[in-house]
């Protein structure tokens, strides 16, 4: 870390979760700016998160920043507070030892500064500023969910849009807002009229026997706008309707007159993902028929639904289900349509696009379906007959030793200036390690050790560079063993058993990649496989791809 020159290369990270927060963007900019006027840095680039809560690690402005941090692209980052980097205290520290390691200086508002202190002690300041960060956002969520609470008593709407509703402020008439006008006190929802008619349509034609496939499908060929054909989403799509949607409507008690509060609990996985659960029935606030002014399905209809519903949550789930939705066909999870969604079996033979059979809202390739033994002896075929065969793989191998000995004479060039590189390396170490042992006046011990293996490293890198020629043959004569490895997995995976599919299913990854794009012809009468043959899978350090298409 250094302490005795400061480094003027400096951009400011800012974070809002509102736009009409006190510490917002702009005033942020303003407080970074005038700090950095003080220390003699310049601030060459804003990044900026505004209207992103500090619970999300996935922020663009806070990922471009670390990233530029890695490509040393600068070496001071100022913040208004610590707390913009993040709420969550176990990221915040993990930034912080990245921007650290790539040679950062971090410096915020409030007095923070990264070469102002010990190792310890920054960690030990890091962490308690974290856990206050954190412990804010927790109050926060339970400010929010008593507010909830207090609404729900009160007999106001708390949750989101719902389809079928519209939703109706509700006006103080005696309190005021800074403008003049009444204040908002809350909100009601009010039947939709012709939303409220396909609500209807949807369960009458489930209760009489109709699958939620056909429904949307029939819903999307009549152009009747989906729940979320108006929301501004960009994850996922806006508009069409799908199944799950369908499904999800047909288990909301709110159709049947009855309004909970805290009946789902939310919250994120391992992979940022939002997840969402039902509370248990003592922890749901709401009785059933307490909202029958909000009723638009019948109680017979209601209850012939919900005998369905549950009928079905009693079959027996599907084999891959059984496996914890394991793939069980070789190709499962590499067929992609142009939509961008996944071609799933829609039988026991046959593939299809899964946002075509989702509802029929696919304009790529809605009706063409593919079998699903035909997809893999025109897409596997090839791989096993031509690409792996022995001409093939002897082709790759002279490309191979032809690559090898280029890099083996670029890296002898450099061989004449590396001992002595090793040398001067080997010199530093010795009086970094004697400046460790004598105490020293600039740098903390466990900076000192940071510096010291940052050397080591280095000196491990150069040694490591010298070419193994040795190596490189041994790779090169396990070519035609690797290629008639993965002829004999495919081969035995081709062969129907499931167990032997799911093993070859690796292998095909590894040489496929990790998609096929399925695209239908010119006249619609068939799809056609976009295949990349990935030569890395047997040219170690020599990727290149082998383009192939098949009709299928």
């Amino acid at each position: 870390m250094k302490n005795k020159t400061t480094p003027t290369r400096g951009v400011a990270y800012t974070r809002a979760s509102t736009g009409e927060q006190v510490d917002s963007c702009d005033q942020q900019v303003r407080a970074c700016r005038a700090r950095a006027e003080q220390l003699g840095v310049v601030v060459s680039q804003i990044y900026e998160d505004n209207g992103i809560t500090g619970s999300r690690h996935d922020r663009p402005g806070y990922l471009r920043m670390l990233e530029a941090a890695e490509r040393k692209q600068f070496d001071t980052l100022l913040l208004w507070k610590q707390s913009r980097l993040g709420r969550d205290s176990v990221e915040v520290e993990r930034a912080m030892r990245r921007l650290e390691c790539h040679g950062v200086r971090v410096i915020t508002c409030d007095g923070y500064d990264t070469a102002g202190a010990s190792l310890k002690n920054r960690k030990l300041t890091r962490g308690v500023k974290g856990l206050i960060d954190e412990a804010y956002l927790d109050d926060l969520r339970e400010d929010t969910r008593r507010g909830l609470q207090s609404q729900f008593e009160k007999g106001y709407w708390t949750g989101g849009r719902v389809y079928g509703y519209g939703l109706v402020e509700v006006a103080s008439e005696s309190e005021k807002d800074p403008y003049g006008r009444p204040r908002r006190v809350g909100s009601h929802l009010e039947k939709d009229t012709q939303q409220a008619n396909i609500v209807v349509e949807i369960f009458e034609r489930y209760a009489d026997g109709q699958s939620e496939q056909t429904i949307a499908g029939d819903l999307n060929a009549r152009g009747v706008p989906s729940p979320g054909s108006t929301w501004n989403r960009t994850v996922r799509r806006a508009n069409g309707w799908a199944r799950s949607g369908i499904r999800v409507l047909l288990r909301n008690p709110i159709y049947a007159g009855t309004y909970y509060y805290n009946r789902r609990e939310f919250g994120k996985s391992e992979t940022g993902r939002r997840t969402a659960k039902l509370r248990p029935a003592d922890e749901m606030l709401g009785t059933p028929g307490n909202a029958p002014n909000l009723a638009i399905i019948e109680p017979k209809t209601w209850a012939r639904v919900l005998t369905r519903v549950n009928a079905n949550a009693g079959k027996p789930r599907d084999e891959r289900s059984k496996s914890g939705g394991k793939a069980v066909h070789m190709l499962s999870g590499l067929l992609k349509c142009q939509c961008g969604a996944h071609f799933v079996m829609d039988s026991a033979t046959h593939y299809r696009c899964g946002k075509a059979l989702d509802g029929k809202s696919c304009d790529a390739s809605n009706a063409l379906r593919v079998r699903r033994d035909v997809a893999e002896r025109v897409i596997l075929g090839p791989i096993v007959e031509e690409l792996l065969s022995p001409t093939m793989v002897e082709e790759m191998a002279a490309e191979m030793r032809r690559y090898y000995a280029s890099e083996v004479a670029k890296a002898q060039l450099g061989e004449a200036t590396r001992p002595t590189e090793v040398l001067e390396l080997d010199a530093r170490i010795g009086r970094l390690r004697e400046r460790l042992r004598g105490g020293d006046p600039d740098m903390a011990p466990d900076e000192l050790l940071a510096v010291i293996e940052r050397a080591e490293q280095k000196r491990i890198d150069l040694l490591m560079a010298r070419p193994k020629t040795g190596t490189n043959d041994d790779v090169v004569r396990g070519l035609p063993a690797a290629a008639k490895l993965y002829r004999e997995q495919i081969a035995r995976g081709l062969q129907g058993n499931r167990d032997e599919a799911s093993h070859a299913r690796h292998a095909v990854r590894r040489l496929l990649g990790e998609k096929v794009l399925l695209v239908p012809s010119e006249d619609c009468t068939h799809l056609v496989a976009h295949v990349a043959f990935q030569r890395a899978a047997l040219l170690a350090g020599n990727a290149g791809t082998v383009g192939s298409g098949g009709r299928i």
